[in-house]
């Protein structure tokens, strides 16, 4: 399937083999929208070149975002821009259940992006958790723009010396695919056949085709 990114064209996720997406929440089409406590991000309509592109952004270390989606998942892929020389920050990912926070670095390393000519950059898709599956579904996640750290302080590339923007056009919700999920339900045993998060949830989602599944809940 695509999700919509800030670039209109779309990434793909159908190559995570036991994964299951389950929903698509594209900035370009609406679906995407900060909750409440959200401070210091604000969502893009006719950014980057040819005034095509739509994100949510932020430019300050500590800017937090708060996503509540409208179904939960037991795994997100995250849209997260990617570049060698802009300046870009780590970002820090919790969600309940996901024990200690993820960091995420959209820098690439010298001399640029992989497979992108020098001076491009491009939205990746990111796995949080970047294995497996939360112990329980969640609809909630929240991002934090971290402050540059010494180490990357002391890089020779601008990107992650002085990082603080960050750029997310899309999530997508995963749950394990029908032959991970019977596998984990064995390994569970039948008091466990219940739990929210081992059994896919079905994909409403058209081949090459943006979600139809409206977004987030702004509450």
């Amino acid at each position: 399937i695509l999700c919509g990114t800030g670039s209109g064209k779309g990434s793909r996720c159908d190559d995570v083999s036991q994964d299951e997406p389950a929903f698509c929440l594209s900035a370009r089409e609406g679906g995407l929208r900060p909750a409440a406590q959200t401070t210091g991000w604000s969502t893009i309509r006719n950014g980057g070149m040819g005034a095509s592109k739509a994100y949510l952004f932020a430019n300050s270390a500590g800017a937090q975002l708060h996503l509540r989606t409208s179904q939960p998942a037991a795994a997100f892929l995250i849209e997260v821009y990617r570049h060698h020389e802009r300046s870009l920050g780590a970002l820090q990912i919790e969600l309940p259940g996901l024990g200690a926070p993820q960091a995420i670095e959209p820098c690439c390393p010298h001399p640029g992006c992989l497979g992108l000519p020098i001076g491009r950059g491009a939205y990746h898709l990111f796995r949080v958790p970047p294995a497996g599956f939360l112990p329980k579904a969640t609809r909630e996640l929240n991002v934090t723009v971290l402050s540059p750290s010494l180490l990357r302080r002391q890089s020779p590339d601008r990107c992650a010396r002085e990082g603080t923007e960050a750029s997310i056009a899309g999530v997508i919700g995963l749950f394990p695919s029908m032959i991970e999920a019977t596998r984990l339900l064995a390994q569970a045993g039948p008091g466990h056949r219940n739990r929210r998060g081992l059994h896919p949830a079905p994909l409403n989602v058209a081949p090459h085709s943006h979600s139809r599944i409206g977004g987030l809940d702004p509450t």
